[in-house]
């Protein structure tokens, strides 16, 4: 894989904003500001897991930039199988889907974890396959080898 000097243009380059899932935020966040369903009347242990999962899914998603630095991800020259992609096929995704989550927690909304659930559904019955297809026509056994070692999510 050809090195390229780190950038900050390089690095948002690889700044994937799935759009279903800010679709989910936006529209639980919408549902819940008109119509509050909560999760729980005592939202403290929900806040302290989206405390924890916020924070995780963006460190994930950063790592995940970070390791693809070298290549667009939009437009890859080469496969990226190192940092967490030694993982995780989708570690962006992942990324998201626990940031989506941290923030639904934290909000202690029934909306957001069910647009979040729906979100992170279709990425996974839909974005994801083709992104998977679309990577094996263009890398062919070298894709093959790397979807067999490494797991879609964890």
């Amino acid at each position: 894989m050809a090195t390229r000097p780190f950038t900050m243009r390089s690095f948002w380059a690889n700044a994937p904003i799935p759009e279903a899932f800010v679709a989910a935020l936006s529209l639980g966040g919408a549902l819940q500001t008109l119509a509050a369903r909560p999760v729980s009347r005592d939202s403290r242990a929900l806040r302290v897991a989206g405390l924890a999962l916020l924070p995780l899914g963006l460190a994930l998603i950063t790592w995940a930039m970070l390791a693809a630095r070298e290549i667009r991800i939009d437009r890859p020259t080469a496969l990226v199988t190192r940092g967490p992609y030694a993982l995780s096929r989708n570690p962006m995704y992942l990324g998201w889907a626990l940031g989506s989550l941290g923030v639904s927690l934290l909000a202690n909304s029934r909306w957001l974890l069910a647009a979040t659930g729906a979100a992170g559904l279709y990425h996974h019955l839909v974005e994801i396959p083709e992104e998977e297809e679309a990577l094996l026509a263009r890398f062919g056994e070298q894709y093959e080898s790397y979807r067999r070692r490494t797991r879609r999510y964890v």
